[in-house]
């Protein structure tokens, strides 16, 4: 009696650790692999010293299927968070996107990284920061992810996200205002000074 192999799972190709966006449509990537056969490899493939793809994906596939040898650059050095900044930071200027693509680039890597500036993700994303800004909103408006009371910049420091700030010109004015901070307004109204 034979023994029959286990049936697996048709596994999806994985994809790589630093390409941020999905490969390019068929058409798209046919087109590329053709300028590569008549042109060769134009820009070099970036890649760290374990050897990882960081940019160029594409046009390393495409020289590999072609049979052409492909230039490389290396950056030692970098961390994971560099490395996935610089590959999507370099993809998204090459690639034609649409608002709505962007936009769900945007709100993407707020989840993944939801701890950063809305200022620094801003300048990887090369977008406004009010951009960031109403997608980060709309994100935590529907519990997507959590209302962070501080964000970490680009020099590493964590930044307060919200500054409450009293303003007020008598000290009557201050200890209504101060009250209306804790929540203990309408027990203070008292204390306003009738006109």
């Amino acid at each position: 009696m034979r023994k029959q192999s286990p049936r697996l799972p048709k596994q999806r190709p994985v994809q790589p650790k630093y390409q941020p966006l999905p490969d390019l449509p068929p058409e798209e990537f046919e087109t590329l692999k053709a300028d590569i056969a008549a042109k060769g490899v134009l820009y070099p493939v970036l890649q760290d010293e374990l050897g990882s793809t960081i940019d160029g994906h594409q046009r390393e596939r495409a020289a590999k299927e072609l049979g052409i040898k492909y230039p490389i650059a290396v950056l030692p050095g970098l961390t994971d968070e560099d490395k996935w900044h610089l590959a999507l930071a370099l993809n998204i200027k090459r690639r034609h996107l649409t608002r709505s693509q962007m936009r769900t680039i945007i709100e993407e890597e707020i989840k993944r990284t939801p701890a950063l500036t809305n200022n620094w993700l801003a300048e990887i994303l090369g977008v406004d920061h009010k951009t960031v800004l109403a997608a980060r909103k709309k994100l935590e408006a529907t519990r997507e992810i959590p209302k962070l009371t501080k964000l970490r910049g680009k020099d590493g420091k964590n930044r307060i996200t919200e500054y409450r700030q009293v303003v007020a010109n008598t000290a009557s004015e201050l200890r209504v205002a101060q009250a209306a901070a804790q929540g203990t307004f309408d027990d203070q109204l008292s204390l306003w000074p009738a006109p």
